[in-house]
């Protein structure tokens, strides 16, 4: 809240003003385009590898994305083998972890500099973190693939 009070102060204190174009005062003669029609406009524009980068952005927002939203649910289901009536530790521990996730994830980003410097620039670095992605990604597989062969030795026969 102190952060926020501090930012806002500082906005309204020290930021000059810009006008701001209005509607109005573009040209009325041109058609109006799609906001998807400016989107393949800009991209035809951009250079082969920039859409490049694009994509695999893209592909790691993608494999992001799930990852985050259904990590606690795996965990539960998949590593502790939890019921929705019983007592959640993988739930738990998959809320731990995504809170450890977010603390590295701070205190990477005070350190990315001093990391592109060690590994040789920014672009080895980028490449090395999505080697680490796909590892991290491949990873959950096999845990799954190790819990259930664990059940299956594990268990008692009838």
């Amino acid at each position: 809240m102190f952060l926020l009070i501090i930012l806002s102060t500082f906005a309204l204190l020290y930021v000059e003003d810009v006008p701001v174009a209005s509607p109005a005062s573009e040209s009325q003669s041109e058609s109006p385009v799609s906001c998807f029609g400016e989107l393949l406009g800009a991209f035809h524009g951009l250079s082969r590898s920039m859409r490049m980068l694009m994509v695999v952005m893209a592909i790691n927002w993608a494999a992001w994305f799930p990852f985050f939203l259904f990590d606690t649910d795996w965990m539960g289901h998949e590593v502790y083998r939890g019921n929705p009536g019983e007592k959640a530790n993988g739930v738990q521990a998959g809320a731990v972890r995504l809170t450890v996730n977010a603390v590295v994830i701070g205190l990477m980003s005070l350190a990315v500099e001093l990391l592109g410097r060690l590994v040789g620039g920014a672009k080895r670095l980028w490449a090395g973190v999505n080697i680490i992605l796909v590892i991290g990604m491949a990873m959950t597989v096999l845990i799954t693939k190790a819990t259930k062969h664990e059940d299956h030795v594990g268990a008692p026969s009838a």
